[in-house]
């Protein structure tokens, strides 16, 4: 994924990633810069502060287990948890556990 060099280039990367954002809900703080970024007179960008949000959403659309293709044969078991703060959700792929909570802190 190329890092975006034009206000277009930044608008499809936002696209992308709202579609993709039903499944990572961190994704709207993450993209909070870029945003801001479309809404300047001029395009400017800042690899210290854009740069950062732009590593951040590449991590966590590669790392996200919930992006693979879903295999019907492969056993799920789907479950929700009551903690200390309130309840979690829970999803077991073989045996592989993806805690909701631990996704969206990344």
């Amino acid at each position: 994924m190329p890092v975006p060099e034009d206000r277009h280039a930044v608008q499809r990367l936002l696209g992308m990633v709202n579609n993709i954002q039903k499944f990572e809900p961190c994704l709207s703080e993450i993209t909070d810069q870029l945003r801001q970024l479309l809404n300047e007179n001029y395009f400017k960008w800042d690899p210290h502060v854009h740069g950062l949000s732009f590593d951040q959403i590449r991590n966590v659309l590669s790392n996200t287990l919930v992006l693979r293709y879903f295999d019907e044969q492969k056993y799920i078991r789907t479950g929700c948890l009551l903690v200390a703060g309130g309840t979690t959700s829970m999803l077991c792929v073989e045996n592989i556990y993806i805690d909701q909570e631990k996704l969206r802190s990344n």
